[in-house]
């Protein structure tokens, strides 16, 4: 199986869907990975009560925003 990474820089959460959009397109679009009327399964990182500002559990705007991507292809 072949894995492919992207890292974009993203200076902060306010800049965060140009971010995402940018890596979901340099690996193909976001088509590529679920289609329309597909059920998806996202799993936020939840490693117990820390705010998101220790970079601990995955940030809240990464959830709603990549739940807004999945929903915009079907």
């Amino acid at each position: 199986m072949k894995h492919e990474v992207v890292v974009v820089r993203c200076e902060d959460y306010g800049h965060l869907p140009e971010a995402l959009r940018e890596g979901l397109e340099e690996l193909g679009g976001a088509g590529r990975f679920f289609g329309p009327a597909e059920r998806i399964f996202l799993k936020p990182n939840l490693m117990g009560p820390h705010p998101p500002e220790e970079a601990v559990t995955t940030h809240p705007s990464l959830v709603e925003h990549m739940t807004r991507t999945i929903r915009q292809v079907g």
